[in-house]
């Protein structure tokens, strides 16, 4: 039951962080056009979308330990592709929140709201944390034995979910 209930925590979090970004990159387009209520909101999603992750990040630690997983290629590969997805928004993503943050503080002018919402590394640093958040989650659905296919339906998320709930 343990290992459900945290891997309901690990899923919900990880997708509410996912829907949070991309709402996010919505409501900047908006910004774009230099609009600031839309950037506040798009801020706060972000912000949102950073604690979800912290959240799905831990429960999916404290997934290896209740179900025993192994480190397996795909389950490296995932780790891999997080350290590079936090390199990433904190070279090209956190600086800029703490720019538009400054702006929206300040009041700032149409203007600079236009150009924070469209500075195009931040932009490209937020893409490329969406798309490997992407990756990370088509790796730990499918769980993929590089060397021999796709894992057991019984060491599969959706076929321990389905065992487990066959035996209740």
């Amino acid at each position: 039951m343990l290992y459900v209930t945290v891997l309901a925590i690990h899923q919900c979090a990880t997708l509410a962080a996912l829907a949070a970004f991309i709402t996010a990159e919505l409501l900047l387009m908006l910004a774009r056009r230099g609009q600031s209520s839309p950037a506040r909101i798009a801020v706060s999603a972000g912000s949102f979308g950073n604690i979800m992750v912290t959240i799905g990040v831990l429960a999916g630690v404290i997934l290896l330990f209740v179900g025993g997983w192994p480190l397996t290629p795909w389950l490296l590969t995932s780790f891999a592709l997080i350290a590079i997805l936090m390199v990433v928004r904190r070279k090209f993503v956190g600086p800029w929140e703490a720019r538009i943050q400054s702006a929206l503080k300040s009041n700032a002018s149409t203007t600079k709201i236009k150009a924070c919402a469209g500075e195009r590394a931040a932009l490209v640093g937020r893409a490329i944390v969406i798309a490997l958040f992407g990756l990370v989650a088509g790796l730990m659905a499918t769980k993929p034995d590089f060397a021999k296919g796709f894992v057991h339906p019984a060491h599969h998320t959706v076929g321990r979910l389905f065992l487990c709930c066959r035996t209740i």
